[in-house]
C-alpha cells in the first residue's frame, strides 16, 4: 500500500493532468519519484495502484 506521500503526489498529479496542466503533471511524477524512498519502479507501481483504488479497480 502507498504511504501518504504517494497518495498526496498522485493527487496533485492527477488534478494537475484534469487541468490540463503539463508543468504541474510533471513537477508532481518527478517530485514523486525524486523525493520517494522507494526505487523508482517501486514508486511508479504504488502511484498506479492509487490511481486503480480511486477508480474502483
Amino acid at each position: 500500500m502507498a504511504n501518504e506521500f504517494i497518495e498526496t503526489k498522485t493527487a496533485e498529479a492527477l488534478a494537475a493532468n484534469a487541468a490540463g496542466d503539463g508543468q504541474g503533471l510533471a513537477h508532481a511524477l518527478i517530485e514523486a519519484i525524486h523525493e520517494n524512498d522507494a526505487p523508482f519502479e517501486q514508486t511508479v507501481a504504488d502511484m498506479t495502484d492509487v490511481v486503480r483504488r480511486q477508480n474502483g479497480a
